[in-house]
């Protein structure tokens, strides 16, 4: 009797979850339709959590389809929303193009009160490539702060592994290459490196010179 209790009030507390998402997806979708009437909701996309420490949840997601399963490839926009007490939720921020490509995945999350857009690919037989950007509120704002990089190839690929940490804030780069505990890493300061605004933000613009990748 007591497992059945336990089973019941476990499927109360999934059932009530489900519905307080479904709730939150609705003000999300009555959010992004104000700014994007002609476009497609991807709720499967989307993330929510705290961005600008008031503990009421924001929401993040894209404009455009980061599955090209719709239109093919084509680039998107983050677009960032504010939620209020009453569950409303009002644009904030949208960036700049985020190249979109048919061997490139995208996905957004809300962590510990950052932002991340993460990339990843293909390079073909030999390789998979990921991209992760950070941003956090910073001045009053959104801001990039933090860019993590890898390349990574299978075993039997005479090529090593290799990426770069760079912290926009303080101006520190880290490159490294190899793989697990037999990396080697590199570390120096960049001159001019600074958070740059999610509003701001071009993916290709940034990324034709990124320094200290």
């Amino acid at each position: 009797m007591k497992a059945l209790l336990a089973l019941a009030a476990l499927l109360g507390a999934f059932a009530c979850h489900a519905a307080t998402d479904d709730a939150r997806n609705v003000q999300a979708k009555a959010a992004f339709d104000l700014v994007a009437a002609d476009r497609h909701y991807h709720p499967g996309s989307s993330t929510f959590g705290d961005l600008d420490g008031d503990g009421i949840d924001d929401f993040a997601t894209f404009l455009g389809d980061p599955d090209y399963n719709e239109n093919g490839v084509e680039d998107l926009h983050v677009l960032v929303f504010k939620g209020h007490q009453d569950g409303r939720f009002e644009l904030l921020r949208r960036s700049g193009p985020i190249f979109g490509h048919e061997r490139a995945t995208h996905a957004l999350e809300i962590r510990q009160g950052s932002l991340y857009l993460h990339r990843d690919g293909s390079d073909g037989c030999c390789g998979h490539w990921v991209e992760e950007f950070q941003f956090k509120q910073h001045d009053g704002q959104l801001m990039l702060i933090g860019i993590e990089t890898g390349d990574y190839h299978p075993d039997g690929v005479h090529q090593q592994d290799e990426g770069s940490s760079v912290n926009l804030s303080t101006g520190q780069s880290e490159h490294w290459i190899g793989s697990d505990k037999h990396r080697k890493r590199q570390r120096r300061s960049v001159p001019g490196l600074k958070p740059v605004p999610l509003a701001g933000f071009d993916y290709m613009k940034f990324t034709s010179d990124w320094p200290g990748l």
